[in-house]
């Protein structure tokens, strides 16, 4: 894979980060006493996606030759998703707020022969991390616009 075209990186290196992030995020899960070993690839992971969101909103345009910026949520199910992992992103880099908690009772999810199992579903039955709630995490800052007015166009997004 090459990992830059025209000078910048490609969709593909940023989806291999994004992808080594979270391996390394599921082995860290694993683990109760290192709540800093969970911290720093969660860290990366929402970074990667924040950086996919910003090519996503840059250069994809299904209808129109205008940017869509943080629109293309819009376009696609789920997006309010996105906008949720874009705040909890902005949390964590700029105030470094520490987005997960340990739940030591593993959500109390019981193995049964009722329950599909995924690969994508990882069941600990002694513990899980867990997103702390938004009401939990600091507020985001008000920002001010260059004529020192405040920016309102910031908000939390609704939990």
């Amino acid at each position: 894979m090459k990992p830059y075209g025209e000078g910048i990186s490609t969709v593909l290196m940023q989806v291999a980060g994004l992808r080594g992030a979270i391996e390394r995020l599921e082995a860290a899960v694993g683990r109760t006493d290192d709540a800093q070993g969970t911290y720093i690839p969660l860290f990366e992971a929402l970074n990667w996606i924040a950086s996919l969101d910003d090519r996503i909103g840059t250069h994809w345009r299904p209808s129109s030759s205008e940017k869509l910026g943080n629109k293309w949520r819009d376009q696609v199910s789920h997006g309010a998703v996105i906008a949720a992992v874009d705040w909890v992103r902005n949390v964590v880099h700029h105030q470094w707020a520490d987005a997960l908690r340990l739940d030591p009772s593993g959500h109390g999810l019981q193995l049964s022969p009722n329950l599909y199992l995924s690969p994508d579903l990882l069941l600990r039955a002694d513990h899980a991390w867990v997103w702390r709630d938004a009401s939990e995490l600091p507020k985001r800052r008000e920002r001010r616009k260059k004529n020192g007015a405040p920016d309102v166009s910031v908000g939390r997004v609704s939990a």
